[in-house]
């Protein structure tokens, strides 16, 4: 019994440990304003639209008017707020740490309810319950 708790601890420790550290790790990204984000799509929009014009699979009066649409939906977007894009660090962080509590709680409740628990107790031979 002690081996399989054990080797079931490790096997839990080692799920947890691909799914834990990229939360927290996000946690610790810098703050990027929504403002920020939506100009670099944009920009990336703008480089394909040129690469198109460039490349002659677009006319220049079609990359006039996709340049034309993209910009006026960048002075739409930008300036609405400059919340933070990603989520708040302590709600990343709870994220985090409700995942560590659920993975084991839910393999330990698997187990319990499709396993065989009582494969765990150690093994009554028949002498052993005529002496008892």
């Amino acid at each position: 019994m002690t081996a399989f708790a054990v080797l079931g601890a490790v096997l839990i420790a080692g799920a947890l440990l691909f799914v834990v550290p990229p939360l927290l790790r996000r946690a610790l990204r810098t703050g990027e304003t929504r403002d920020a984000v939506n100009v670099a799509v944009y920009r990336d929009q703008l480089r394909e639209l040129e690469a198109d014009l460039r490349a002659g699979t677009l006319a220049p009066d079609q990359h006039e008017k996709a340049r034309g649409e993209i910009e006026a939906r960048l002075l739409a977007d930008v300036g609405k707020g400059d919340a933070p894009a990603a989520h708040s660090r302590r709600h990343t962080r709870a994220g985090a740490l409700a995942l560590g509590l659920a993975v084991p709680i839910c393999a330990l409740a698997v187990y319990v309810a499709v396993g065989n628990p009582r494969a765990l107790l150690p093994q009554t031979t028949g002498a052993q319950m005529r002496t008892a």
